[in-house]
């Protein structure tokens, strides 16, 4: 089972490896249940950063969870359309990269 710390505020995808507030590395597949279990476990999460996201819109709910996130990030997002973004609406968010 993943451990992610409950103050991780940004969380961050990248050649393998979660980067939790720009130092901890977890090394675990892009996926929708470690993204999920990253959400559950990290009640202060701000920002979230995911580079080559395999998945689509079905990301939208698991982020709508984010009660805090300010800034989102899905680059190179091949199978996101936006369905979904409406979700997002109720959420502080201040910038959104796809």
């Amino acid at each position: 089972m993943l451990e992610f710390a409950p103050n991780i505020y940004m969380l961050e995808y990248q050649n393998g490896v979660y980067l939790c507030n720009g130092t901890k590395q977890i090394e675990a597949p892009l996926n929708l249940d470690t993204l999920e279990e990253a959400v559950r476990q990290c009640p202060k999460l701000q920002q979230v950063l995911l580079d080559d996201a395999p998945f689509g819109d079905q990301c939208f709910p698991v982020l709508a969870r984010i009660s805090k996130l300010n800034m989102l990030a899905l680059m190179r997002g091949r199978q996101i359309t936006g369905h979904g973004l409406e979700l997002l609406k109720e959420l502080p968010l201040k910038n959104l990269f796809l």
